[in-house]
C-alpha cells in the first residue's frame, strides 16, 4: 500500500488507497467518497491460550482504544 501511495504521489497514475494513508500525504488529493465495496473489518486476535493473561489484555485493550479514537480517520470520515 505504502509503494502505490508513492507511485501515485510521484505522479505515476491513480490508485485506491486507504484513506488513512492517502489523507496523511499532503501531495495527494481524493478524486472520490470512500468506496464500500473497499472497506474490510478489523479485527485484533489472539492465542485462544494467551487472551486473558494480563499483559495480552493490555495489549489488546489498549489497541483496541487507540483504534477506535482513530475511527474516523480510518474510516475516511475525518479527510
Amino acid at each position: 500500500v505504502l509503494a502505490l501511495a508513492d507511485a501515485v504521489e510521484a505522479g505515476l497514475g491513480i490508485g485506491h488507497l486507504p484513506c488513512f494513508v492517502g489523507d496523511a500525504r499532503p501531495g495527494l488529493r481524493r478524486l472520490a467518497t470512500p468506496e464500500p465495496d473497499f472497506a474490510a473489518d478489523l479485527w485484533l486476535l489472539t492465542h485462544p491460550d494467551l487472551r486473558h493473561l494480563p499483559r495480552i489484555r493490555a495489549v489488546t485493550e489498549f489497541l483496541a482504544s487507540a483504534i477506535a479514537a482513530r475511527r474516523a480517520v480510518i474510516e475516511g470520515e475525518a479527510g
